[in-house]
């Protein structure tokens, strides 16, 4: 009996840790883990006090995803869009939430897995669009804060610190350097990925 039951623990784990499907009423802004029972809609089973890494696969309509701090203060964000998968931390204590403008309900899959903190940064953000106007999907890596998969025709709202890298990878253990946020940065600007991306390819093929 007593195997019995362990397995059934660790089928329900490995069915959480794989990830699952929560739908998203419009209009609502739905908190997913961080707040503890019978607050979060879909609770990372690791628990709230240790780092996480959360991988959001879109699967309907826009959504925003948003990691706030226990006190409800907005950390870091940004939009996904349909089809769209993206990981993000979510340090001890922190909250993650999914929201939806008016209309037709979301729908996202979420998988957490556990995750070494990032290195701490100093400084204000600068809010602005990650746009990928071209037909292919754009993987990328920002450290300590999302590895988002850019679908085509997309924009992606991001709030970003000063100096903060932005990696393109193509494939598992390959990176390229594309993009630094500069302390210039105006919010709101309109960033064009596909642009810097192409810039970063003519570079490398001129150094070769």
């Amino acid at each position: 009996m007593k195997c019995f039951l362990a397995g059934i623990s660790l089928l329900f784990c490995v069915s959480l840790c794989q990830g699952q499907t929560v739908t998203i009423p419009a209009g609502y802004n739905m908190l997913l883990t961080g707040g503890g029972p019978g607050q979060d809609g879909l609770p990372a089973p690791q628990g709230t006090d240790v780092a996480l890494e959360a991988t959001l696969t879109n699967l309907r309509k826009d959504i925003d995803v948003k990691v706030w701090s226990a006190s409800g203060e907005p950390l870091r964000g940004f939009g996904l869009g349909r089809r769209g998968v993206a990981t993000v931390y979510v340090g001890p204590g922190e909250r993650l939430l999914v929201s939806t403008d008016e209309g037709r309900d979301g729908k996202v899959k979420v998988a957490y897995e556990l995750a070494p903190p990032p290195q701490a940064a100093e400084g204000t953000t600068i809010a602005f669009v990650l746009s990928n106007p071209s037909l292919s999907s754009i993987p990328l890596e920002i450290p300590g804060v999302m590895n988002p998969n850019l679908s085509p025709k997309s924009e992606s709202g991001v709030a970003l610190q000063p100096g903060q890298p932005i990696y393109w990878t193509p494939r598992k253990g390959t990176r390229t350097l594309i993009y630094r946020v500069p302390k210039d940065l105006l919010p709101g600007t309109m960033l064009d990925v596909s642009d810097l991306l192409q810039e970063a390819k003519t570079t490398k093929s001129v150094r070769d």
